[in-house]
């Protein structure tokens, strides 16, 4: 990457994106409604307020910051941010732009990266778990994602307290490659405790963020950012997690990605295994050991890529056979399928999920759930 900001740096496709990226209240969506729309970034920069408010989901408040936009210093700061921190980015129309993440429809407009990703890397295998481990939990962690790196998978993790930590640091300890999604900009740390454990990340890794370079840790940031972590991985081992866990969201994202989702099973009266269990009884793999999730994928460099799911198995669980016939008579919205089934939101989410993972049905825009054709 270039150290001097071009001149003219709305007329470069690349950082036209970036430019984009910045303007708040353009997520994923709405920068890819603008730039299909216009046909690219650059024509969007161009665009004239008319054009602009033509567009789904652009109103007038959005017309104006993007005008005032083109004025501000922010590209300039955010530029000088990816100097002074060794960073890089890219957009989905980049060669090294993860080429799983590129098909989502919330595919991320930018992704930042610190370190260096290699071709290895497509095999990589997420662990996530709790902040507030057991050390049975820290114990499993240490042991699977050592075996994953030794069998040569890079370790893919959310750099938090607690399991995602352990996972780092077990890959790094096994001499394998481990790679870091933060939900914050690549210019801190957070925790900042971590902050030796990013370094190490770094030097056998990468450390990738969608969030802009100066943005704090905010809690609204981590459920997207685990849709990255999910999205670069071939699947996702979950190792202690409640019930509510902020985990169970990425095993959500998974599910809806087609990624398998293992999970480990332990003690039966622990809290922090409420939510594994109940992953592994609605179709989640039962996951004791690195072995088993090269059982699933094959040895990295030769298993080849996972192909899309079979027919889907009919619902025999009675909770599950709720929510199915209750979806017979065409889409519903999570809280219709609530009223109707009698479930607890956290029933439903957890019933919804195994369905999703075993290709039962299927989650619309809106959180509508549908049974696919």
């Amino acid at each position: 990457m270039s150290n001097s900001l071009p001149d003219f740096p709305l007329q470069d496709e690349r950082l036209a994106r970036l430019a984009l990226h910045l303007v708040a209240g353009v997520g994923p969506k709405v920068g890819k409604a603008l730039i299909v729309a216009l046909g690219s970034a650059r024509a969007v920069w161009e665009a004239t307020r008319e054009e602009l408010l033509e567009i789904e989901g652009v109103g007038p408040s959005l017309v104006q910051r993007l005008a005032k936009a083109k004025t501000s210093a922010d590209l300039a700061r955010e530029w000088a941010l990816l100097q002074k921190h060794d960073a890089t980015f890219h957009t989905i129309i980049d060669p090294d732009y993860p080429e799983p993440l590129a098909a989502f429809e919330d595919a991320p407009m930018v992704l930042y990266e610190k370190g260096g990703r290699i071709g290895a890397d497509w095999d990589a295998v997420a662990i996530v778990g709790s902040r507030g481990a057991t050390p049975y939990g820290m114990r499993m962690t240490k042991r699977i994602a050592q075996g994953l790196a030794e069998a040569g998978f890079t370790v893919v993790s959310g750099l938090a307290r607690g399991i995602d930590a352990c996972a780092h640091q077990a890959a790094l300890d096994a001499g394998g490659r481990t790679i870091g999604v933060l939900g914050n900009g690549l210019s801190r740390v957070y925790p900042p405790e971590h902050v030796k454990l990013a370094e190490a990340v770094c030097d056998q890794g990468a450390l990738l963020a969608e969030a802009d370079m100066g943005c704090a840790p905010q809690a609204g940031l981590f459920p997207a950012r685990n849709r990255i972590i999910s999205g670069i991985s071939r699947a996702v081992v979950v190792i202690e997690a409640a019930l509510k866990s902020g985990t169970l969201h990425t095993a959500t994202h998974a599910a809806e990605q087609g990624i398998p989702v293992l999970a480990v099973p332990g003690p039966a009266d622990s809290p922090l295994c409420e939510g594994t269990h109940n992953l592994i009884r609605h179709g989640a793999h039962l996951c004791t050991s690195a072995a088993d999730v090269v059982a699933l994928l094959g040895e990295p460099g030769r298993a080849s890529i996972p192909k899309s799911k079979g027919v889907p198995q009919s619902p025999t669980d009675p909770l599950e056979i709720l929510v199915w016939k209750a979806l017979e008579s065409g889409p519903l919205l999570a809280d219709e399928l609530v009223r109707i089934t009698g479930l607890s939101v956290g029933q439903l989410a957890m019933v919804n999920l195994g369905l999703e993972m075993r290709g039962v049905i299927r989650r619309l825009p809106g959180n509508r759930y549908t049974i696919p054709d």
